[in-house]
């Protein structure tokens, strides 16, 4: 991760580059509802998208139910060179 971008290209287990984003999502239904609401943001604007990793869940809760999901996660995606 604190790697350049240029020593990435010279990984000899693969020519990909796998640049990461940060998003955040959150809905009233469930985790999996709020990561698709976090993937749906980039989904139309970043192609190639290839996994996510879920970094953070936190609930908001209301007389003792959960109100809201909230999500932090991190998504890589196939760069074009």
């Amino acid at each position: 991760m604190g790697r350049s971008r240029a020593a990435a290209n010279n990984n000899s287990m693969s020519d990909r580059l796998y640049p990461l984003d940060e998003l955040r999502g959150e809905s009233s239904a469930s985790i999996e509802d709020a990561v698709n609401r976090a993937l749906g943001r980039v989904g139309t604007a970043v192609k190639d998208l290839n996994w996510f990793q879920l970094i953070e869940t936190r609930g908001l809760v209301d007389n003792g139910k959960v109100k809201r999901w909230l999500v932090r996660i991190k998504v890589g995606f196939t760069a074009k060179p």
